[in-house]
């Protein structure tokens, strides 16, 4: 890597995914040749297709294979430096094969007929980037059929064996295979997901990948990028050449994303070493294969805005079928997903092939989804895959995927309303509580103390992992509704017990919100708790609340290190209730 002027910070590829163009302006590039290496060294495998997140440095190693294998770039310089480099084995690959670099990114279309619009005219521009071949001997029936493509009045059959015919005419005309790229071959159906134009969709895209795919002579090999493994018998039927690497597979595993050791230089790089940890906590956690991974778009954007920690991936990353599964979510799943907001983690069998005419018929799909595209990370088990949320970035994000399929704007009040738990601030939690419930959740039948512990344990996922939230867990000698177990010192444990009053006096509430703080102190549900902690109890009628918090004291100080309590002496227990009708 290459010093570079950290206030300018003009080497920081954010946006720019093409190879050739980072290595042209000298900008901060970390070294994935090896991709190149290992496709090499596997001569027998025609099809690799590679799925890992969006911003996962996909389309930027799709640019690299296009500018080491492209005949039109032979004599470039882009290489030198790098690992590859110097390596004479691979000498004879180096720009000796025509190129078919195919990106799928952008064929997003409401129906079908809008799509092969789309696509007869992205398939325009790749032929035109070799209309060369028509200067030298081809059949007239060849040429007739590569004219209607120019001219964009191929009709869908024709699109269909489009590619297939393109390789034939160059492999004929340069008298050597070429290679395929596809980026984001999947991006299509992922953007259609659910609307009526995805059948139409998935049909073309089957006839088009398997006839350029399936048995082509004319092929050197070919490298798909995609989110998601879409399984054979939507879009791949009948092939058997494909090699699929996902974020399960433990070879390539170090190919897409940011290392440790890389994420460590480029923070060496621009002098700021002791960033490390706040770029760890923010932006690892991931998991492919056996490599510990970072997201390399945020981790760019992160140093790119001076090391200002937040969700950078967010407005970059959306998956439509995320947020269309979340829809049909039952009540276990969203424990579930809560559960994992709050730092926890959940067990589950992940299928990498997705069957996406089929998504529906597993109440487990979304977590196979999730996974692949990169809310979840996935370790391996004896029972399956240990799912947890990787970093704090995508708990925000995530959060925020929750509350936009909600259809609320809750997500503010949410985590005012946590704030105030902190704090003690009843007023706080009196007021926060009410507006998520009254002004967001008006069409929700809230009958019972469950509805209300589901509703705001949905708000774990606001809580940047600084506490353990368990729900209807047994504490004590009894049930707890809410325990917020802290896992930083600076904040206090909580514990909430809900309450549904049938009265219309707010004194009748205020008393029941009394009592839920008793019965925490009567069951000991706080027992297992160490340090400072809040106790809550919560009434609710409809959607109208009151509530009530004690302060445990602290224990006496005992010997170096133990917790002190303020002023240096225990915390007298405090009570504060409000007896103000809120409406």
């Amino acid at each position: 890597m290459r010093h570079f002027d950290y206030e300018l910070m003009r080497g920081i590829p954010i946006g720019v995914s093409d190879f050739m163009e980072v290595r042209n302006l000298n900008g901060l590039y970390v070294d994935k040749t090896e991709l190149i290496i290992e496709i090499l060294d596997q001569p027998l495998k025609k099809v690799f297709l590679f799925t890992r997140p969006r911003r996962f440095g996909k389309t930027m190693n799709m640019s690299m294979l296009e500018a080491f294998f492209d005949l039109k770039y032979k004599g470039n310089p882009w290489f030198e430096g790098l690992r590859i480099d110097g390596r004479e084995d691979l000498s004879e690959h180096k720009n000796v094969y025509p190129v078919i670099y195919l990106s799928m990114k952008d064929l997003e279309a409401d129906n079908l007929e809008s799509f092969i619009r789309k696509m007869s005219s992205k398939m325009m521009y790749v032929f035109l980037g070799f209309r060369y071949v028509l200067d030298s001997e081809i059949d007239p029936m060849v040429a007739k059929k590569y004219g209607r493509i120019l001219s964009e009045e191929a009709d869908q059959e024709e699109l269909v064996e489009s590619l297939h015919l393109l390789s034939m005419v160059l492999h004929e005309h340069h008298g050597i295979q070429p290679i395929i790229l596809i980026d984001e071959y999947d991006n299509p159906v992922n953007c259609a997901f659910d609307k009526g134009s995805m059948g139409g969709i998935i049909d073309f895209l089957r006839g088009f990948y398997s006839r350029a795919l399936k048995d082509n002579r004319h092929l050197r090999f070919a490298v798909l990028t995609g989110v998601m493994q879409i399984a054979k018998e939507s879009i791949f039927s009948g092939l058997n050449n494909i090699h699929v690497n996902n974020i399960f597979s433990e070879d390539f595993d170090e190919c897409f994303g940011f290392t440790e050791a890389e994420v460590r230089a480029i923070l060496e790089e621009v002098e700021h070493p002791e960033k490390f940890e706040e770029c760890r906590e923010w932006y690892d956690g991931y998991r492919f294969g056996k490599a510990d991974v970072y997201n390399p778009w945020s981790v760019n954007s992160y140093v790119d805005s001076g090391f200002k920690p937040k969700e950078y991936w967010g407005g970059t990353s959306g998956n439509d079928i995320i947020g269309t599964l979340l829809d049909f979510a039952d009540a276990e799943t969203f424990e579930e997903l809560t559960a994992l907001g709050g730092g926890g983690t959940v067990e589950k069998q992940l299928s990498p092939a997705v069957p996406i005419r089929g998504l529906y018929r597993s109440k487990d799909a979304v977590y196979s989804v999730m996974a692949m595209a990169g809310y979840l990370n996935a370790v391996p088990s004896e029972e399956g895959y240990v799912l947890s949320i990787p970093n704090k970035e995508v708990r925000r994000v995530f959060f925020d995927v929750m509350m936009e399929r909600s259809g609320t704007s809750a997500g503010l009040q949410l985590r005012n309303l946590f704030r105030a738990l902190e704090k003690g601030d009843v007023e706080g939690v009196e007021k926060n509580a009410f507006s998520v419930l009254a002004e967001n959740f008006k069409s929700i039948q809230l009958k019972d103390e469950g509805d209300y512990q589901l509703l705001i344990a949905g708000a774990a996922l606001a809580l940047l992992g600084n506490y353990k939230v368990r729900i209807e867990e047994e504490a004590g000698n009894g049930r707890a509704d809410l325990i917020m177990e802290r896992t930083t010192p600076e904040r206090p444990n909580i514990v909430v017990e809900f309450k549904r009053s049938r009265s219309d006096d707010p004194e009748d509430w205020a008393r029941e919100a009394e009592e839920g703080v008793a019965q925490i102190k009567e069951k000991d549900y706080h027992l297992s708790l160490r340090g400072r902690t809040l106790l809550y109890g919560v009434c609710f009628r409809n959607k109208k609340a009151k509530a009530a918090v004690e302060e445990l004291p602290l224990p006496a100080a005992r010997g170096r290190g133990a917790e002190q309590a303020p002023c240096g002496r225990a915390v007298s227990i405090r009570q504060f209730i409000l007896y103000k009708n809120i409406h």
